[in-house]
C-alpha cells in the first residue's frame, strides 16, 4: 500500500493549501478566508484518508470528496478575486495548481478504472 509521502498529487495538494493559507493571510478575518482554507484542507486530507482505505470504492468515493472540495476552491477564489482580495497574479496562481491537481486526480480514476 503506497503512503501519501509516495503520491504526487497529495504532494501537490499540499503546496495549494500552503498557497491558500499564504494567501488568504492578508483577507479580513470574514467567512471567504474560512471557506477557502477549509476546501483546500479537505482536498490533501480525502486524497491521504481514501488512500487509507481498505476497498478501491473507499478510496473513489474520498477522491470525489476532494474533487468535490476543489470545485469549490475555484469558485470561492474566483470569488475573491472579483472582490480584489485576490491579485489577478495570486488568482491565476491558485487556479493553475488546483487545475494540476485535479488533472493528478483523474489520471488516480483511470488507473482505478484499469484495474477494475
Amino acid at each position: 500500500m503506497k503512503t501519501n509521502n509516495e503520491l504526487q498529487v497529495w504532494h501537490k495538494g499540499l503546496e495549494l493549501i500552503l498557497s491558500i493559507y499564504s494567501v488568504t493571510a492578508k483577507f479580513p478575518e470574514d467567512k471567504l478566508m474560512s471557506q477557502m482554507r477549509r476546501s483546500a484542507l479537505s482536498i490533501a486530507a480525502n486524497i491521504a484518508e481514501g488512500l487509507n482505505r481498505r476497498e478501491e470504492f473507499d478510496w473513489v468515493c474520498y477522491l470525489q470528496i476532494a474533487l468535490w472540495s476543489m470545485t469549490e476552491l475555484e469558485y470561492h477564489s474566483l470569488l475573491a478575486h472579483e472582490l480584489s482580495f485576490l491579485s489577478v497574479l495570486e488568482y491565476d496562481l491558485i487556479t493553475q495548481c488546483n487545475n494540476e491537481v485535479q488533472c493528478m486526480m483523474h489520471s488516480c480514476f483511470s488507473e482505478l478504472c484499469a484495474y477494475a
